[in-house]
């Protein structure tokens, strides 16, 4: 959902109202925020794939590139950067970083990060935080006689 609140509402004591939370894109896991704050960067959640939500239009659009094709599963997370038309995401179907470019619809994959990663970027796009996954487990066998 999305909510119009004002700086007031994050103040130090609780807040008087209780903002009005009115549903988004129903299939959208959001993950960041537009420089400019008029989209938002997801994961579609029935096709996995990254998704561009506009919520002044109400519009969620599933990006591809110029054949159409979908850019793997973006399930690790995605970053604005600050030009507002490149997002830096994880591609785990490949288990590489990558920037997609949002208007000539073509993607460059980042080589050298450790994944998989969340990603994150800083405003002015020169810090980047990771947080990787990794899972870990032991095999045991018991033998019962």
């Amino acid at each position: 959902g999305i909510a119009s609140v004002d700086a007031g509402w994050f103040g130090s004591g609780a807040p008087a109202l209780r903002p009005g939370v009115e549903t988004a894109a129903g299939d959208l896991f959001p993950l960041s925020w537009s420089p400019d704050g008029t989209r938002i960067a997801g994961r579609e959640i029935t096709e996995g794939v990254l998704a561009i939500y506009t919520p002044g239009a109400g519009k969620l659009e599933p990006q591809r590139d110029r054949a159409g094709r979908d850019f793997g599963k973006w399930d690790l997370g995605a970053a604005w950067l600050p030009d507002g038309r490149r997002i830096l995401a994880w591609d785990g179907q490949r288990d590489v970083a990558i920037v997609w470019d949002t208007v000539a619809q073509e993607v460059r994959d980042v080589p050298g990060l450790p994944g998989p990663s969340e990603l994150d970027l800083s405003a002015d796009g020169r810090t980047l935080i990771l947080n990787r996954r990794v899972s870990k487990a032991d095999i045991w066998m018991l033998t019962l006689e």
